[in-house]
């Protein structure tokens, strides 16, 4: 709820999402899932100057998943000590 609410830190933006990957290997497989990793920490490390002006990359983590059946997706439940 706190990452929705955007008052999550990055780094726990990133410690969460790697979470929940690690928690969905069971039905599909991250596509593209290191590149939006390293994508993500450069956003994290950028100078706060360059995130003032809007020039920073965005601080957000895309997870791209494939492939996976309807009735995969449709019983698929995140654990209740992922989401806190």
């Amino acid at each position: 709820a706190r990452i929705l609410q955007g008052r999550a830190l990055p780094e726990d933006v990133l410690d969460l999402g790697l979470r929940l990957i690690a928690e969905i290997r069971d039905i599909a497989k991250p596509e593209y899932l290191e590149e939006s990793i390293r994508e993500l920490q450069l956003a994290i490390n950028s100078p706060k100057s360059l995130k003032r002006r809007g020039r920073a990359p965005p601080d957000e983590l895309r997870l791209r998943l494939w492939p996976c059946t309807a009735e995969q997706a449709a019983a698929f439940q995140l654990p209740a000590h992922i989401m806190g």
